[in-house]
């Protein structure tokens, strides 16, 4: 392994200690687990008063392995900003939500899932869940997912924003790779390579963690949960 290579190998693995160090001495208390009974409460209520109370759109975001993901929390807070009910769980949290997605007031609004890292695959799980239960996604982001399942045909777009690693990408941990749909599922699916054919998107301090933080990476996600709302209102309207 040339040397260059073998030092961005070490300054990362530097970094990923040092992140979960911190993590851990904080016993991860900046990234409390998500009220999914609070979630479950006003799902309800909002089924109830829909569609004049209705949001925008809802949102669950999935925080990645110890909660680190640091740009979701400010991407959420972005979103309820902008009119959409979004809530940030842990990426262990899946089934409990996945559970609540089952309840009736789901299936007539936009849904959208945003993951990152196993957060990402675990917006998948969820996925494959509704999938069984004949729900739907209109928008499904992953970031940088780590071993992420075939995306189902529940889902009808899916971006994949990630920042491939070379070889290191062989080990299922601290990586980026694309995804794939489901044999015969009709997805619109697109992979964002920040590495490959997308690197517009890059920025010089991206890694594993900080692609949650990437304003770029940001922009285009809002722009794509807009497009997904609009379209599922659209649609929705439609006689």
């Amino acid at each position: 392994m040339p040397r260059a290579s073998r030092t961005k190998s070490l300054s990362f693995a530097l970094r990923a200690m040092l992140w979960a160090g911190c993590a851990l001495l904080s016993g991860c208390a900046s990234n409390p687990r998500g009220d999914v009974a609070t979630f479950r409460t006003t799902a309800h209520d909002i089924a109830a008063t829909a569609p004049i109370a209705a949001p925008r759109g809802r949102v669950i975001l999935l925080r990645g392995w110890m909660g680190l993901s640091p740009g979701l929390d400010p991407l959420a807070a972005r979103l309820r900003s902008e009119g959409f009910d979004a809530v940030v769980f842990r990426h262990g949290q899946w089934p409990e939500i996945a559970a609540t997605l089952r309840q009736p007031g789901w299936s007539h609004r936009p849904l959208i899932l945003i993951g990152h890292s196993y957060g990402a695959d675990a917006a998948i799980s969820i996925a494959e869940d509704l999938t069984r239960h004949r729900g739907q996604v209109d928008l499904l982001i992953t970031l940088d997912p780590c071993l992420p399942p075939p995306v189902p045909e529940s889902v009808k777009v899916c971006r994949n924003f990630y920042r491939s690693n070379g070889l290191r990408d062989i080990l299922p941990v601290f990586r980026g790779v694309a995804v794939r749909p489901t044999a015969g599922a009709r997805v619109d699916l697109a992979n964002f390579d920040l590495h490959g054919d997308r690197r517009d998107l890059l920025e010089a301090d991206t890694d594993h963690f900080k692609i949650t933080s990437n304003t770029r990476v940001n922009e285009a996600i809002l722009r794509e949960v807009r497009a997904a709302c609009e379209t599922a209102t659209l649609v929705a309207s439609t006689p």
